[in-house]
Order: C-alpha cells, then structure tokens, then sequence
C-alpha cells in the first residue's frame, strides 16, 4: 500500500492538517475513516481521542486548481491544433467536477496564453474550448521551460485567494519536445519543481527526448502513439487526475507540541475486500513554535468560518445589489435631467430663431389708391403723346 502526505498545514492555537493520499496496487482507497489512521510525533504514538483526530470533508478545508499546458509550438497543422482541442475538452470535462481548471498554451514566443479557466461543476459536462487556431503565433520554437514556470505561477495566483485551510495544484503538461528557445534553463524548472508541493504529470509522444521529463512528469508520465490517439490520451489523465484527488484525505489532530520541529508519521491500516489485513505510512513534519492549549476539534471552527463567510458574502451581494440599484436612480435622474435641459434648449433656440425672422424682416404696405395722398395743388406733366388745349 502506498500512503504519501501532499501538504502540511498549521492553525493557531494548536491544530495540524495533513493531506494524506492512500493507493493500493496504484488503485485509490476511499471510504476510510478516522480509526484507520494513527498519529506518531517524534515516533510517539499519539492517542486518537485525546487529539480529537478526524477526517474532514476534503471539500470544505481545501480548494484544488488544474493547469493544462498545451504545447502548440513547431510544425504544427489544423489537425493537430483540432486533436489537442478535443482532447483538452474531454480532459477538463473530467477534471472540473473535483476542481477548476485553466487551460493555457505555448510555443516559440515570449508569453504563455490562457484559453480559458473552467470552474468546477457537481455533474460532468461538455466544456467547448475556445478555438485555439488564433492562439498559434507562428513562432516555431519551443519555450517549454518558460510555459513551465508561468503556468507555476498562475497556480499560485490562482490559489492565493483562497480561503480554505489547503491548497491543492496539478500542472499537466503535454510536451510535443525539449525546450529550443532558451529563455529559462532546465536548472530554472528543476529548482520550481523542486520548490513546490504541486503534482506534477506529463504526456509526450513516444520519440521525445526531453532531459526535464522525470520532474515534468513527477506523478505520471503518459505516452501516446500518433496525434489520432492522443484524445484519448488525455481523456486518461484526466480521470488520473480526478482519481488523484479522490485518493485524498484530510486527517485533523490537536497537536501536544509547544515548540521546535516535529517529525510525524501517519501510518494507515485497513483489511481489503479479500481479508488481507493492508498497512501503510508516511513521514511529514512541521515547526510547533507558538503552538499553546485550547485546541479542540477543527471541523466547527471550519463550519463557522465558512458560515460567516457565507453571511459577509450575502452581505457583500446585497451592498452591491443596493448600489447597483442607487446608481441606476442617479443615471436615471440624470438621464431625465439631460431630456428636460436639452427641450429647454431646444425651445430656447425655436424663440431666438423666431425672434430674428421678426426683426429682420421688411413688412410691404399696400400701394395707395389712385389719386390717393396726392397733393391737389401739385402741377401734373402732361402726358408724352397727344394734344393739349
């Protein structure tokens, strides 16, 4: 049986979590409960009762994050860019119901694109990628250690806000070949690598001769034949993935410790399905300096951080929705403002127009009648033709 502890996390006043992982035979080993685990500080069995030692739902005290990195660098066609598409489809569809999951690629050029982060779902289902023929710059390098690091790093960001007491990350990695660009160095992914607790798969062609591949492959490497088989390919790591995170549990204890390093051994025993009575163990480790009493079960604390969190959230929404709301007023006023300013501007500019016609404009008087104003005692010109007495 196989028994690894992927992180170790400390809580005030007292309290250690350890995420243990249990394979038998490379098969994961679930529904076990607290009984089936023991404790040891410094070699010193600790009693399950006076510890409060249990197993916490893995969903409620920590959040997990998947990078698929996808190598689209080289000679590559529209059916290899359709193979990896489909075959990064079939991979999120199994991995986003344990986890979100980010997909980004690389080739020859400086930056490492994302397609797209998918959040985890309750019930598998289709998730359409974005077509990836636009993210394909034509540079056929290969920046493979440099798409390593940034795809680290947005693990990191990615987790970082978490609130949760753990944090779990995976990077998969297809790798079409060594790194040609040059930008990091294979000392840069060893020493990433080697610095962090995240898992750590790899899916390559069988001719592939990449000198990072143990460490780009840590968990798991994965062959495939032809990039007709490669969907499939993926599809398989994904449900490793997923497998993986179901393999997990989450033992809480109240540490006796009050300071300096402590080793800890977490050994598990089980009888399988045919009788045979199956043990395992693990070693991790922690500092206990500031450690002091009233420690008590972790699970209630948990309850009640998530619960006030779930109120600060609510809180959060209806403030938002309350400001949504005032700013549509004000938008609204103002827009009956404009309306209201622009008429009146409007009917200002009507009456100056109509003021200008009237002043300047001429009004005709009427001719006057025949013999009308003229002057009776006037002399009248004869007219220029005909005879006169």
């Amino acid at each position: 049986m196989s028994v690894d502890t992927a992180k170790t996390v400390t809580k005030a006043p007292g309290n250690v979590l350890i995420y243990v992982s249990v394979e038998d035979g490379g098969k994961p080993v679930d529904n076990l409960s607290a009984s089936n685990f023991d404790v040891y500080e410094n070699d010193l069995l600790l009693d399950r009762g006076s510890i409060h030692l249990e197993l916490l739902p893995r969903d409620t005290a920590a959040d997990g994050h998947t990078v698929l990195l996808l190598d689209l660098s080289g000679n590559i066609n529209e059916k290899d860019v359709v193979r990896i598409s489909r075959g990064a489809e079939q991979f999120v569809e199994k991995v986003s119901t344990t986890q979100a999951v980010s997909v980004l690629v690389f080739d020859g050029s400086t930056e490492t694109r994302l397609v797209a982060r998918f959040p985890r779902v309750e019930v598998s289902e289709k998730r359409p990628l974005p077509d990836l023929t636009p993210f394909v710059s034509g540079d056929d390098s290969r920046n493979l250690n440099g798409g390593l690091v940034e795809a680290m790093a947005v693990l990191d960001e990615e987790l970082a806000g978490s609130a949760k007491p753990v944090q779990l990350g995976t990077l998969v990695t297809l790798v079409r070949g060594p790194d040609l660009a040059g930008r990091k160095s294979d000392d840069d992914v060893y020493r990433a690598i080697d610095a962090s607790e995240y898992q750590f798969y790899a899916i390559h062609p069988e001719d592939a001769s990449v000198p990072t591949m143990n460490s780009i492959g840590r968990e798991g490497k994965t062959r495939f034949d032809t990039i007709d088989t490669l969907p499939m390919t993926l599809q398989e790591v994904g449900m490793k993935v997923r497998k993986a995170w179901g393999r997990n549990y989450l033992v809480s204890y109240c540490s006796p410790a009050r300071g300096g390093d402590r080793d800890v051994r977490i050994a598990v025993h089980y009888t399988s399905d045919k009788g045979d009575a199956r043990r395992g163990r693990a070693r991790t480790g922690f500092n206990s300096d500031g450690f002091e009493a009233g420690c008590g079960p972790i699970r209630p604390l948990l309850r009640a951080k998530q619960e006030a969190e779930a109120r600060e959230a609510e809180a959060q929404a209806k403030a938002e929705a309350e400001a949504a709301e005032e700013r549509r007023k004000a938008e609204e006023l103002a827009e009956t403002k404009r309306l209201a300013e622009e008429a009146a501007r409007k009917a200002r500019a009507a009456n100056e127009a109509a003021r200008r016609t009237v002043e300047g404009t001429s009004v005709e008087e009427d001719p006057p009648a025949e013999g009308e104003g003229e002057d009776e005692g006037a002399v009248v010109a004869p007219p220029s033709s005909g005879e006169y007495e």
